[in-house]
């Protein structure tokens, strides 16, 4: 989704921006679990269990493409079964990369690029390259940020401000998610404050528990969601109102 902003349409052609709005779609829309952090976690938990590492990445590997081979082929079947606004989450979901690219190619109808795009080779687009000053110094500023406020908190152990903030900064998740991290930070900091190693070592369990018994839960619904789809051929209003909530 970003390059497309950054040098324009009409260097990608329709083709692939429309196939790169519909991977950016599901791998990078409205993205609420982050999977290297489970990656690594794992991991390490599974090597303290004495598990093979080859195992442990073989498991997630399969998993991984087994996850994102069914999302690419539900989501197919879903825009020409129902549409793109069929489900409500759709609406700030997977369907976001499609409509960026619908958004990009129609640029390209009226900037009068539509029919260089298509028949340009792949040295010609780089004559059909355009750079958007706003999206490039917000870009820029960003990436600047990220830099430097990274540089002062590895240099300085007093610098408050993590470089991770501008990656979010401005997001729909960080609006709704920030209460949350705010909450774990101020448990962690009075366990290791007043606890000390060992008790903080000794609840890593119980929050280990914590966010299993979330994702259990939130697999239920889905379940739940799903049957209720295929017995009444229409969304659960509930589980609706619980994935908005």
């Amino acid at each position: 989704a970003v390059m497309p902003k950054l040098f324009g349409g009409g260097l990608f052609g329709p083709s692939s921006l429309m196939l790169n709005g519909l991977l950016s779609g599901i791998f990078c829309m409205d993205v609420r679990q982050v999977l290297m952090p489970y990656m690594a976690t794992g991991s390490k938990m599974g090597e303290d269990q004495g598990i093979k590492r080859w195992k442990i990445f073989s498991i997630i590997a399969v998993s991984i493409f087994v996850a994102f081979g069914a999302a690419l082929i539900f989501n197919i079947w879903e825009y020409y079964s129902y549409g793109v606004q069929f489900f409500w989450c759709q609406k700030y979901g997977w369907n976001q990369g499609t409509e960026q690219a619908v958004n990009a190619i129609t640029k390209l109808h009226l900037d009068g690029q539509y029919k260089a795009a298509c028949a340009a080779s792949i040295w010609d687009r780089l004559s059909l390259v355009t750079m958007d000053t706003e999206v490039w110094s917000y870009f820029l500023g960003g990436f600047l940020a990220v830099v430097i406020f990274s540089f002062l908190r590895i240099r300085f152990l007093w610098w408050p401000v993590h470089g991770l903030l501008f990656c979010i900064w401005r997001t729909w998740p960080a609006d709704v998610i920030w209460s949350s991290f705010l909450l774990g930070w101020i448990v962690r900091t009075l366990v290791v404050k007043y606890g000390g190693e060992r008790n903080y070592m000794k609840l890593k369990p119980l929050f280990i528990g914590l966010i299993f018994g979330e994702i259990c839960a939130i697999g239920i619904i889905m379940l739940f969601a799903f049957l209720y789809f295929l017995w009444f051929k229409q969304p659960c209003p509930f589980t609706s109102k619980i994935f908005i909530s």
